[in-house]
């Protein structure tokens, strides 16, 4: 009697890993690249220009769990503007490590006429190509786990391949 039973070497195993590492780097990815063309749409709304000035640069303190335990801050400017009439005080979006406007700075941004609180600082770089490099990869990967799934072969206990 022939014993049937299907073996994987321990190549195809180590494969899988990383198959499933690669999954999960891809679904983070697919995630961020989302969020970044959602970014990038919402901002292509903002056409109106206006005047703001910004009031204040607004602080937030991150800690990390590196071996020095530095703790970093990153800033984003707050904007105040009129529109129709109406006077608004917007957060920008983007925070970096050192402030990149000094309080009473003046500075043309874009707004969305539709929902004047949605802004587009001129600082902030466009993520829409970022966004689509991190869906590429993510199609990439796919199509790189798919052929090897079905490339995958199969050792028998006899050494014969499937």
């Amino acid at each position: 009697m022939v014993n049937k039973s299907v073996v994987y070497d321990g190549f195809n195993i180590f494969k899988a890993f990383i198959i499933i590492i690669l999954g999960f780097i891809c679904l983070c990815l697919c995630a961020m690249g989302i969020g970044y063309i959602t970014m990038s749409v919402s901002s292509m709304k903002c056409t109106e220009e206006v005047d703001a000035v910004v009031v204040e640069n607004v602080k937030q303190e991150h800690s990390h769990t590196f071996e020095d335990e530095e703790k970093h801050d990153t800033y984003t400017p707050v904007f105040v503007y009129k529109y129709n009439e109406k006077e608004y005080r917007t957060k920008g979006h983007i925070y970096t490590y050192s402030p990149e406007y000094e309080v009473g700075d003046e500075v043309v941004i874009k707004i969305n006429p539709d929902d004047p609180e949605k802004i587009n600082d001129p600082k902030e770089k466009s993520h829409l190509l970022v966004g689509i490099l991190m869906e590429a990869v993510v199609v990439g990967v796919v199509v790189y786990v798919l052929y090897n799934i079905r490339s995958n072969r199969k050792i028998d206990l006899n050494g014969k391949t499937e």
